[in-house]
């Protein structure tokens, strides 16, 4: 008994990807898959290097197709909550990485920047990381760097999450 719930549960995590794009049509399947690109080249060009300035205008860019992509979408597409959970992690990066510029410091003090609760900075401002949470006196400070980076690292899941959807 157990080896066959394993093994359905295990055949529903494969056809699941298939089924997401099927559930999709052609046009909004087409501007799915330019949004993975648009990410994907994003990725690439983060693999070599680039400045903040260039980032910025880069994240601009690929806004632009994932945001087409957003328009033609069903709310209920799961491609479109990955492909917009990895543009706002590129976006919190780029915040990330601008309050770092600007206060020239390598820890953000979100407490003095955001009043809200632990739950929700861990949430917004961590990717998924809440180890990049400590505490420092009375405040709750982020490692700027390793944030950008952990940031980086969700969009590059959920783009690759993306791509397996809406290619099968």
């Amino acid at each position: 008994m157990r080896a066959i719930m394993v093994a359905s549960v295990l055949v529903l995590a494969i056809a699941l990807p298939t089924a997401w794009a099927q559930a999709l049509s052609p046009e909004v399947t087409a501007k799915g898959k330019a949004a993975v690109e648009a990410l994907e080249a994003l990725q690439s060009v983060l693999s070599v290097g680039v400045n903040y300035a260039d980032y910025q205008r880069r994240l601009g860019d690929t806004k632009i197709i994932t945001d087409q992509f957003m328009r033609v979408a069903p709310e209920e597409a799961l491609a479109r909550k990955v492909i917009n959970e990895a543009q706002e992690a590129y976006k919190q990066a780029l915040w990330a990485w601008k309050w770092k510029i600007e206060q020239h410091e390598s820890s953000i003090d979100v407490r003095a920047v955001f009043p809200m609760g632990d739950e929700t900075i861990k949430r917004i401002f961590t990717c998924d990381a809440p180890e990049l949470i400590v505490d420092r006196d009375l405040g709750k400070f982020i490692n700027a760097d390793a944030l950008i980076q952990a940031c980086w690292r969700k969009a590059d899941k959920n783009t690759a999450q993306a791509r397996r959807m809406l290619w099968h």
